[in-house]
């Protein structure tokens, strides 16, 4: 029985190693070949540090700026509104609630 369990083992551990060395000496993945990178033209490139240029002007003093910081304040407004509205309805419920059970009593 031991002899068999061995054999059943060395059959499984070379089907294993046969399955490996087939997996790797067959070419699974063949990537594409290395091509060579299109020259961007003048007026691209002229366009490029242009808008480089502008990104970095941009960084230092943001544009609308003042309009956002008034979207963020109206925004946060707005979030802390709908929090105390929904302070006020649960009491509000709270009490409508409280009020009908002492009046079953």
């Amino acid at each position: 029985m031991a002899a068999q369990q061995q054999r059943r083992t060395l059959g499984a551990t070379l089907l294993a190693a046969a399955a490996l060395v087939l997996l790797r000496s067959c070419c699974c993945f063949v990537g594409a070949p290395p091509q060579a990178a299109p020259r961007a033209a003048p007026a691209v490139q002229q366009v490029a540090s242009m808008a480089g240029a502008a990104a970095l002007t941009l960084l230092a003093d943001p544009a609308l700026a003042s309009d956002y910081d008034d979207r963020q304040g109206t925004a946060a407004l707005a979030l802390v509104g709908v929090c105390i509205l929904g302070v006020v309805v649960s009491g509000v419920f709270f009490l409508i609630g409280k009020t009908v059970v002492e009046k079953d009593d």
